[in-house]
């Protein structure tokens, strides 16, 4: 029918159409850059992932990492707490952590506990910044996850409000952050710039590329056809089938992701295979017959050969929705969608513009290439034996280092060692100790100190492990309060202590990453030393291992039950060596056992008199009076009763017993001073411990120090038993975690896929060919062509992921076209031999083929000029795997074809048989 001039006018406006309605809806299509949508919904340990980070907010983290020559200097701080403020007041911003607004816990000469920013006020002089310089060193949860240790590098957190978008929120953040501190060097890292990055990248390539590869396509074809109408109408059906898509995306409220982004390439790659294929063989009737005939041949012959084609494509193309992926079923779906469309429009629309156009044909001609490939295929097929055993060999290798190709996923899968992304990494690595987190998540009552030391045992146990930089938990924080509020670095051992440091906390957005508001969750942030794959996967690994032995029941016991104490030296040596982790085992073992060391009562009564002339005091006295009332009192025994006390007080303020400050400090001062010598004590305790080990006493040390004395001295305990009152749940995630858990679900896509795949292919070719064995044949090729492709993966260490996994898919479902091709054209005469039907099918599709498996390849190749690395990648393989997918058709089929033909429809005599018989008859 559309060899009639008015149906095929009728046919080309319907199309004309139909294509300005689509691009018009094409136009409205939504984009989403969040590169976390290709996490797939029902892999167990990804699902932990999100539910972890959704409620601590680990994923809408943007990490600002800053160098200059100072973090120190006056001028430089000051710069950064506006800008700090700024990024405060964006609206997609939930709270911001830096160093101009850490807080930090210090004692209140008014009573309890003063919060304010540790960096309060800007240092005036050298002798001021050198005052601030060492205070911040001090505090050890601020160096190393804020400012580096040499203060000449920063780190700000950006935490994103619930709902924000990231790619906006980034925006805004680099805006303020280049504004306020716009002559250091910024670094971007977190999900919401890395997210950013990889959108904008893959934008910006296919904005850059698709012009590139659409050109390199049409000169192809204009140099195989020499027809610019042809070859032009053969590209515009693709089109339609992109702009096809694109409207159905927008209908559909489908939004454009990262992967989609490649899709008008790759249909302009694939696609135009079929325009192709009828120009080609269009052209040789055209030759010798008016244009109508010549199209209605050409759909006679060709146009069956060209849909099972283009089904086999859709086929491979579908697979994807067997993966549990979501954006990569959404370009599988559509990837179809478009190759449908271009198929239809190529087998109507090309056809009639050739009939309105009268296209003009062109003869076979016996070029020497056609023709050495035409001796070829005919030579392979008399030595099939030899070419079989060649062909085997090939696969069994293929298949041998197919076994070798790994999925290994990580953030790095997605952008390019000198990206952005990439530099933050560096950065962080080079800074602050790494920039992989594990994050330990426990399920517990926080608020007991027995709960909150197994949380500070396992993170010791962590830390002390290779490749771990450091951990973060809520108990240091806990430690940090009592040591402003007590004097002690340490976890308190009564409930309602720690319970009342808890509420101190509250408020603190900073905090919300390591423990819950109603304290029944916390985390463990452990820092990796490490960006390299093997060595992560092996001190995961060596985290799952220890949190495996951490208990899961504690029952809290006296120091008096047997094994108990056992128990509390098994925690102070475990926080001993995490503390001193380059100490031999037997000089913490001496440590340990350190004879308790003399204690000079000046520095108990010091400490003392501060109480006392404190606000916490019920009967606050002057700093010298205080002294001397606290010289009386350590005279004392360290437990005095109330009556000696009443009488030291008596004589020391020098009145009567009735005098009301005796009566209010009789009752109240024995736990003051008794905490008073404990602590002084731990402290004497605590130098000698260093000297021993032979560190030098700083304070932060001595600090920590103390508090292993203390935790020594603890009444009770908590020890591991099936039947005890404390719960415990240990659950570890993180980035390595997801890592794994989406590499799996990789894996197990590609078996699904590919099996769905070639299945599908091959009941497809059975039903074309009406043979079980004439589809595997004509599938073969493919096959041959994944085991070689893959075990040159496996060979070369190419691994498996996102972008990669899609290769199978479209090798299946653009490789196996040549072979329907080939096949369907496979015909000999009833007293020819079968080479006859070798040459006659390589004279008949050579020149479609290899034009087609060249403007694949181009097209596909033009995608490793651009800087996403999963379309690199992607690019670079599939480019290949086509050239190759049309090398292996060329020898499979000639080696494994059994009969004279494999369609009814082709003729034995054909205009294309100048070649054939110039060839080998």
């Amino acid at each position: 029918m559309i060899a009639d001039r008015r149906v095929a006018a009728f046919v080309v406006a319907v199309v004309l159409l139909f294509a300005t309605v689509c691009g018009f809806f094409a136009t409205r299509v939504e984009h989403d850059h969040d590169v976390l949508a290709f996490l797939p919904e029902d892999n167990e340990e990804i699902a932990v992932f999100r539910a972890i980070s959704e409620r601590f907010g680990g994923l809408d983290v943007a990490l600002v990492g800053v160098e200059t020559e100072d973090v120190y200097d006056p001028g430089f701080l000051g710069r950064l707490r506006t800008t700090t403020r700024e990024i405060r007041e964006i609206p997609q911003v939930d709270h911001v952590v830096s160093l101009a607004n850490v807080e930090d816990f210090a004692p209140d000469p008014a009573g309890g506990i003063r919060s304010a920013p540790l960096v309060d006020d800007l240092p005036t002089d050298a002798t001021s910044r050198a005052v601030l310089r060492a205070l911040v060193q001090s505090r050890d949860a601020v160096v190393g996850t804020l400012v580096n240790e040499q203060g000449t590098a920063i780190v700000l957190y950006i935490f994103a409000a619930p709902g924000s978008d990231l790619r906006t929120t980034a925006t805004l953040i680099q805006d303020r952050v280049e504004a306020g501190l716009g002559d250091e060097t910024f670094y971007w890292g977190g999900n919401p710039f890395v997210s950013t990055y990889i959108y904008d990248a893959t934008q910006a390539d296919m904005a850059r590329l698709t012009p590139w590869a659409v050109a390199t396509i049409l000169l192809i074809m204009l140099v195989s056809f020499r027809d610019p109408l042809g070859a032009g109408a053969g590209l515009f059906a693709t089109g339609v089938g992109i702009l096809a898509t694109r409207a159905a995306m927008a209908v559909l409220e489908v939004p454009l992701n990262v992967v989609l982004s490649s899709m008008p390439i790759l249909l302009f790659a694939i696609g135009s295979a079929y325009g192709i294929h009828l120009l080609s063989r269009y052209q040789v009737y055209a030759a010798e017959m008016a244009p109508g005939d010549a199209v209605e041949r050409t759909l006679t012959q060709t146009g069956p050969v060209v849909l099972t084609a283009g089904l086999t494509t859709m086929a491979g193309l579908s697979s994807f929705v067997f993966m549990d992926i979501a954006p990569l079923r959404t370009f599988g779906l559509f990837s179809a969608l478009g190759i449908g469309v271009a198929l239809l429009v190529s087998l109507t629309f090309v056809p009639a513009v050739a009939v309105l156009a009268r296209l003009k044909g062109r003869p076979h001609r016996s070029r020497p290439l056609a023709l050495g490939l035409t001796r070829l295929v005919a030579g392979i097929h008399r030595a099939r034996p030899t070419f079989a055993i060649v062909l085997g060999l090939l696969a069994l290798g293929g298949l041998g280092f197919t076994g070798r190709v790994d999925t290994r996923m990580d953030q790095t899968a997605f952008y390019t060692d000198d990206s952005p992304p990439a530099l933050a990494d560096a950065f962080l690595a080079e800074h602050f100790g790494g920039s992989v987190f594990v994050q330990l998540v426990v399920e517990g009552d926080l608020s007991n100190p027995h709960v909150l030391r197994e949380v500070q045992r396992l993170a010791d146990e962590i830390h002390r492990l290779d490749d771990v930089s450091s951990v973060q938990h809520v108990g240091q924080v806990i430690g940090l309060l009592n040591l402003a509020m007590e004097g002690s670095r340490r976890i308190p051992d009564e409930q309602g202590k720690v319970r009342a440091l808890f509420g101190l906390m509250t408020g603190h957005g900073a905090l919300r990453q390591l423990v819950t508001e109603n304290r029944e969750s916390g985390m463990l942030v452990v820092r990796l030393a490490t960006n390299d794959l093997d060595e992560i996967e092996k001190v995961l690994s060596a985290i799952e291992e220890t949190v495996a032995t951490a208990p899961t029941r504690l029952s809290v016991l006296s120091v008096e039950t047997p094994g108990a104490t056992t128990r509390r030296s098994e925690l102070t040596r475990t926080r001993l060596a995490a503390l001193v982790p380059s100490a031999p085992v037997q000089d913490l073992e001496e440590a340990l056992a350190l004879p308790p060391q003399q204690v000079d009562p000046t520095t108990v009564a010091a400490e003392l008199a501060r109480w006392l002339a404190g606000p916490e005091s019920p009967a606050p006295l002057e700093n010298d009076l205080a002294l001397d009332v606290a010289a009386v009192l350590v005279q004392l025994d360290e437990h005095p009763e109330e009556n000696q006390v009443q009488a030291a007080l008596t004589a020391a303020l020098e009145v009567g017993p009735e005098d009301p400050r005796v009566q209010d400090l009789s009752w109240s001062v024995s736990v003051p001073l008794e905490e008073a010598w404990r602590n002084t004590r731990a402290r004497t305790q605590a130098s000698a411990l260093s000297g021993l080990l032979g560190l030098l006493p700083s304070e932060t040390l001595l600090q920590h120090l103390q508090a292993v004395v203390l935790d020594s001295q603890a009444p009770t305990v908590g020890v591991a038993d099936p039947g005890g009152e404390l719960d415990l749940d240990w659950v570890v995630s993180g980035l390595p975690v997801m890592h794994r858990g989406l590499s799996q679900s990789v894996a197990m896509n590609q078996f699904r896929s590919v099996l769905f795949a070639l299945i599908l292919v091959v009941v497809l070719l059975s039903v074309a060919f009406r043979s079980f064995r004439a589809g595997l044949i004509a599938t073969s090729p493919t096959l041959v062509t994944l085991l070689v492709v893959y075990g040159a993966m496996g060979a070369m260490g190419v691994h498996l992921d996102i972008g990669t996994s899609m290769l199978a898919g479209l090798i299946i479902g653009a490789g196996v076209d040549y072979g329907v091709h080939l096949q369907s054209n496979w015909v000999a005469g009833p007293l020819e031999p079968l080479e006859h039907a070798a040459a006659r099918a390589t004279a008949r599709t050579s020149k479609a083929i290899w034009t087609n498996a060249l403007m694949v390849a181009a097209g596909f190749a033009v995608l490793t000029l651009g800087e996403a690395r999963p379309l690199r990648n992607v690019g670079g393989l599939t480019a290949t795997a086509m050239l190759v997918a049309a090398c292996m058709t060329f020898v499979a089929i000639p080696v494994l074809a059994n009969r004279k033909r494999y369609s009814e429809r082709v003729e034995v005599q054909d205009p294309a048989d100048p070649l054939f018989r110039a060839g080998v008859g």
